[in-house]
């Protein structure tokens, strides 16, 4: 077991770490004074328990766990303080428990019987999350096809399997669910019976760490996931033949991805033979484009953020309400719309003056890039062609805050990446 106790009172923290040295003589438990060494700590190995007092000596003990948990959405926050005033705050972060001092060792092994979050044992490694998206959506661990009792929780899955890892908010997920539906509260409450069912249903057969779920948000951790769709886009040679024309198909929301495939295989067609045709984008730190070394100059700021867009959604198909909603989200639909319509013409016509107008594919209402022309530093991050460690996710895209999703999936991939390569170092 690998714990972690923060607090600013020596006397207090040499109790807590004697107690779980008591109970788990074997573990790995980790002390500090502060905040900020907690969050150091948590940046490098994976925690199962963060023992933490409310009032640190740097800082609001509440701020410091929901930082934790944007690392390490599944570690166990124990609150253990003498001010009773934080409570509810804890419990709407889902603290595991909250102790008032003076602790006993029975306070805290009920409290290691009790967790939200069971502690996993190391054979649990060995399962995962196996998806078919071409053809009708299935799940599967270890060739068992999973079941849900309400069919909506297998919808959930499959739209985050289709938003490929970002971290979708609960307006996202309800729009996909329930396109009909005006987002009110009884809307709202049923998406989060079903967060919690589908996080339940992958706990029980030992693949709970498959999805990430934050305050409210859910996304998808590719790393532990094998998927029909995300080998096929990463080009994987032995997925080449995989796609033969339907996508997800017992689910309308999937009609957007399934354009995406078409267009992108209809491109095939056409390949991109010289490096010398390929757009080079950079998404970590300021966002820029570059043909042939030199950097495309936007006319627009927001052709240049409708394009950042499209390359933050890697090529799916973006509907002209979706990039509306994001791009103009204090105007009206109509006027964002309208907005949007100037920007892409711009848009076009600065690729166009490039030589790379063909890198937007527009049908209708729906807008993509080829894939094939364009290379993208966080495109080869989150596909695994380049170490995304390299790159700090704050620096994504700094200068657009819409990119906040994808900031903290990629918090999460990097974590998870540091914690395979120190998980058996030791404080």
């Amino acid at each position: 077991m690998v714990t972690l106790a923060v607090d600013g009172n020596m006397e207090d923290l040499a109790v807590i770490s004697g107690i779980l040295l008591e109970i788990d003589p074997d573990g790995n438990h980790i002390k500090v004074e502060t905040g900020e060494k907690a969050l150091g700590v948590a940046a490098h190995y994976q925690i199962d328990i963060v023992f933490l007092e409310a009032d640190l000596p740097d800082g609001d003990g509440i701020g410091i766990a929901e930082k934790i948990l944007i690392r390490q959405p599944e570690t166990n926050i124990v609150f253990i303080t003498r001010n009773p005033d934080c409570a509810v705050r804890a419990f709407d972060i889902y603290a595991s428990a909250y102790l008032m001092k003076s602790v006993t060792e029975q306070d805290i092994r009920r409290t290691i019987r009790n967790l939200r979050y069971p502690i996993k044992h190391q054979n649990e490694d060995t399962k995962r999350l196996q998806v078919r998206c071409f053809g009708t959506f299935e799940a599967y661990v270890n060739g068992i096809p999973l079941t849900f009792e309400r069919t909506k929780t297998k919808q959930l899955l499959a739209y985050l399997i289709d938003r490929q890892g970002d971290i979708c908010d609960i307006q996202q997920m309800v729009c996909a669910l329930w396109p009909e539906s005006d987002g009110g509260p009884a809307a709202t409450n049923y998406l989060r019976r079903l967060m919690s069912d589908l996080q339940s249903v992958l706990s029980v057969h030992g693949v709970g760490e498959a999805v990430i779920r934050y305050r409210g948000k859910m996304g998808i951790n590719k790393d532990l996931v094998d998927c029909d769709y995300y080998d096929y886009i990463t080009g994987k040679p032995d997925a080449a033949s995989s796609f033969k024309g339907e996508y997800m198909s017992q689910y309308s929301m999937g009609e957007m991805t399934l354009a995406a495939l078409t267009m992108n295989r209809a491109s095939d067609l056409h390949p991109v033979t010289e490096k010398e045709n390929i757009i080079k984008v950079m998404c970590f730190g300021r966002f820029e484009v570059y043909f042939r070394d030199e950097p495309i100059i936007f006319s627009r700021k927001k052709s240049k953020e409708l394009f950042a867009y499209l390359i933050d959604r890697q090529g799916a198909v973006c509907s002209a309400e979706e990039i509306a909603a994001v791009l103009w989200n204090d105007s009206s639909m109509d006027c964002a719309k309208h907005n949007l319509r100037t920007v892409y013409c711009d848009l076009k016509k600065t690729l166009a003056d490039a030589g790379m107008e063909d890198v937007l594919i527009k049908d209708h209402r729906q807008i993509a890039l080829r894939k094939p022309m364009v290379d993208c530093d966080y495109w080869k991050a989150v596909s695994g062609q380049i170490r995304s460690d390299d790159h700090s996710p704050d620096s994504y895209m700094q200068n657009y805050s819409w990119a906040e999703l994808t900031r903290e999936s990629l918090r999460g991939k990097i974590y998870n990446l540091k914690t395979k390569k120190n998980g058996n170092l030791h404080v």
